[in-house]
C-alpha cells in the first residue's frame, strides 16, 4: 500500500535535507524550488537528486559574477556554487536584457551540480 505525502511535507523535508548537506541558507529555496519543479512534472530532475548526491554542494563555493557584460549578452561564472542557483541567475538575467533590448543571452560555467530541470527556465522565460 503507498501513502500519499503532502506536498508541503516533501518541501519541508527538501529544505531540511538541502541545509543538513551543508547548501549555503541562500541556495536552499532556489534549489528547493528547481528540485519540486521538475517533481511536480514527474521529471527525473526532481528530490531524487537529493540521495543521489547531484545536488551535493561545495564547500569552496563562492559568489556567482559576471565575467563578461554587454547590453544584449553576458557571461557568469558560478565559481562552483549549484547548478540550479547559478542557470536561475543567468535566467533572470537574460529576462532583464530581453525586457530592456528585445533580446537576451547569458551562459554560465563553472557550477558544481546539476542544472535541473531545463524546462524550468524556459517556463520563466515565457511567462
Amino acid at each position: 500500500r503507498m501513502e500519499l505525502v503532502h506536498l508541503t511535507e516533501v518541501e519541508d523535508l527538501c529544505r531540511k535535507a538541502l541545509t543538513n548537506m551543508g547548501h549555503l541558507p541562500q541556495d536552499v529555496e532556489p534549489v528547493c524550488e528547481g528540485l519540486l519543479w521538475a517533481q511536480r512534472r514527474g521529471n527525473n530532475q526532481g528530490i531524487i537528486k537529493i540521495p543521489a548526491g547531484a545536488v551535493r554542494p561545495q564547500p569552496s563555493a563562492g559568489k556567482v559574477t559576471t565575467v563578461f557584460d554587454t547590453k544584449l549578452s553576458a557571461r557568469l561564472d558560478a565559481q562552483q556554487r549549484p547548478g540550479i542557483v547559478a542557470v536561475q541567475e543567468a535566467t533572470k538575467m537574460a529576462i532583464q536584457k530581453a525586457r530592456e533590448h528585445g533580446f537576451g543571452m547569458v551562459g554560465v560555467h563553472n557550477y558544481c551540480t546539476t542544472t535541473g530541470a531545463i524546462g524550468m527556465y524556459a517556463q520563466q522565460m515565457a511567462d
